[in-house]
């Protein structure tokens, strides 16, 4: 990090210091699309979908019960793979697992996570691929600039920069207003001497649990 900060050092061969990465031109959201187009008869991929149960025989896993559209069905198939947050995991097997796995799940916790974009009437910010904030008077960890992993992802002539708050669902950070949290976000950007005020043209929030 020294190197990188003080001695123009590029970082190649070093994992977490790379300074240059594939990235699709229309965002990360190619990559699920691409995946879906990709699967062809007799699959499908189900969005909208609801996991209700994971069935298994103690050994392996047999099927997934899914509500879809109003609609429950059983998928089975030779090999799954979960995304599925440990704690919703546990909670969704079939036999149920025993009580003290159950209590151990039911103690972890994950972090959510508030993204905040601010938009602004300008053509770059940073050449940064990310910007850790470690900040204690700063309520965002970590920023980034869309525009610098491809110049598609932002209209000519403006860029936006995404911050991201990480939180637990229900707090105050959560519950505060979109407004609130792109005007907070804006104020602390020109703090921060990365923008101007009066460059921030608008802005949106996603909350992810």
């Amino acid at each position: 990090a020294i190197k990188a900060a003080f001695l123009r050092f590029t970082g190649r061969g070093v994992p977490t210091l790379a300074d240059r990465f594939l990235y699709p031109a229309l965002g990360v959201g190619r990559l699920a699309e691409k995946l879906a187009a990709s699967v062809g008869a007799p699959g499908r991929v189900l969005t909208g979908a609801r996991v209700e149960q994971v069935r298994h025989d103690g050994r392996r896993l047999e099927g997934v019960a899914v509500l879809h559209e109003g609609r429950s069905s059983f998928l089975s198939a030779g090999h799954f793979v979960s995304t599925i947050p440990l704690t919703t995991l546990v909670r969704l097997l079939r036999p149920r697992p025993p009580a003290e796995v159950v209590r151990a799940a039911s103690r972890l916790r994950y972090r959510d996570l508030v993204i905040v974009s601010v938009e602004l009437a300008r053509q770059r910010v940073t050449d940064l691929t990310w910007l850790y904030v470690p900040d204690p008077a700063v309520p965002f960890a970590r920023l980034h600039e869309p525009k610098n992993w491809s110049p598609l992802l932002a209209p000519p002539g403006r860029t936006h920069l995404v911050a991201e708050y990480f939180c637990f669902e229900g707090d105050d950070t959560w519950q505060t207003d979109d407004d609130r949290l792109v005007a907070l976000t804006a104020d602390h950007l020109a703090r921060l001497g990365l923008i101007r005020r009066d460059e921030v043209i608008g802005g949106a929030v996603v909350r992810v649990p």
